[in-house]
């Protein structure tokens, strides 16, 4: 039960975001975890845009970030077809 309790608490700390880039939307998934100190961006085998992030970092950060690394993605999203 407490597992499923905290399943729960961490899906509620996801949030989905896009921004417009290179002449595309970038549609990502933040991940928060308390655990974590530093961002990330991964790009999964079916194509999704994670972005894992530490507790207490703004969404404003957040869209610089990946707005910074836009390029990086879309040719990774590219060249993954």
């Amino acid at each position: 039960m407490i597992g499923n309790l905290l399943k729960a608490e961490e899906a509620r700390m996801n949030k989905k975001d896009s921004i417009k880039a290179c002449g595309r939307t970038i549609n990502y998934e933040i991940v928060y975890s308390k655990k974590r100190n530093k961002a990330s961006i991964v790009i999964s085998p079916d194509l999704k845009v994670e972005f894992r992030a530490p507790h207490g970092i703004s969404s404003e950060t957040i869209r610089k970030m990946v707005n910074e690394k836009a390029e990086w993605i879309q040719k990774s999203l590219n060249g993954s077809r």
